[in-house]
C-alpha cells in the first residue's frame, strides 16, 4: 500500500513540475525586484481569498490595483517573477493556467471542482487595502469564529476528565480545530469538526449544547469568505438576492 501511494504521489508530483518547472527559474530581471515582491503579496492574498484564480484574471486584478504604470505586468513576466517564490515558499503554485492555493496541491479533483463552482460567478473585489489584508489566512474568516473557540474554552473549563485538562492536549485540539476552520473556506461539512471530536473524545452533554455549537459554527461560516463563492460570504450573497 505504501509503495502504491508513493507511486501515486510521484505521478502527481510530475504533473506539478510540468507547470512549475525548476529549470525555468531565472534571475530577477533588472529593476523588477520590487514588482516581484508586490506580485507575491497579491498572489498570497488572491489565493487566500479565492482559492484559485486564472493567471489572466490575476494579472488583470494586479494591474487594476497597481498605482504605478511602470509596475504593470503581463502573464509571461508574472510567471518568471513568481516561479521562484512558488518553489521556495510553497504558498501558491501554477496549474494549467491558474494560480492556486498550496492546500490544493496534488488534488486535481478539488481544483476542477473549484473551477467549476466558480464559473460565471462574480468575483468579490474589495478596496486595495482590504484585499492585501487577506494575505493573512485568518483575515478571511468571520470574527464569529471566536465565539466557537470560546465555546470550547468553556467546555474544557467545565470538563471533569483529567487527561483533557492537559495543556498539550488542549493546545493540540485547538490547533487542529483552527485548521478545520481555515479549510471550511475550501469545503464546508460538519464532518471537518466531528472527526476532530472523535479523535479527542469530545462528547456534548446535551442536545441543547449540540444545537448551540451548530448555530455558532453556521453563523461563523455564513460570514466568512468562501472560495466556492469567489470570495463572497454566504450571508452577503443571500442579502443581495433578498
Amino acid at each position: 500500500m505504501k509503495e502504491k501511494n508513493l507511486k501515486s504521489y510521484e505521478i502527481k508530483q510530475k504533473e506539478f513540475d510540468k507547470f512549475n518547472p525548476p529549470k525555468d527559474v531565472v534571475c530577477c530581471p533588472r529593476g523588477r525586484a520590487s514588482v516581484r515582491d508586490k506580485l507575491d503579496d497579491y498572489a498570497v492574498a488572491a489565493v487566500e481569498l479565492y482559492g484559485l484564480i486564472s493567471m489572466q484574471d490575476f494579472v488583470d486584478l494586479y494591474n487594476d490595483y497597481c498605482d504605478d504604470d511602470k509596475e504593470l505586468t503581463d502573464i509571461d513576466e508574472m510567471h518568471i517573477l513568481l516561479l521562484p517564490r512558488v518553489l521556495k515558499n510553497e504558498k501558491y503554485f501554477f496549474y494549467d493556467g491558474y494560480l492556486c492555493h498550496s492546500i490544493l496541491r496534488l488534488n486535481k479533483t478539488l481544483i476542477q471542482d473549484l473551477i467549476s463552482a466558480q464559473a460565471n460567478k462574480e468575483r468579490y473585489l474589495p478596496p486595495k487595502e482590504e484585499f492585501l489584508s487577506y494575505k493573512d489566512a485568518i483575515y478571511s474568516l468571520s470574527d464569529k469564529w471566536e465565539y466557537v473557540l470560546d465555546f470550547f474554552e468553556d467546555y474544557f473549563d467545565k470538563d471533569s476528565n483529567a487527561h483533557r485538562k492537559n495543556k498539550n492536549f488542549i493546545e493540540n485540539f485547538f490547533s487542529e480545530f483552527v485548521e478545520a476552520m481555515v479549510f471550511s473556506k475550501v469545503y464546508f461539512d460538519f464532518s471537518l469538526f466531528t472527526e476532530i471530536f472523535d479523535e479527542y473524545g469530545i462528547i456534548f452533554n446535551s442536545q441543547e449544547e449540540i444545537q448551540i455549537f451548530f448555530k455558532l459554527v453556521m453563523d461563523a461560516y455564513n460570514d466568512s469568505r468562501i472560495w466556492y463563492n469567489k470570495g463572497f460570504s454566504p450571508r452577503a450573497l443571500s442579502d443581495r438576492f433578498k
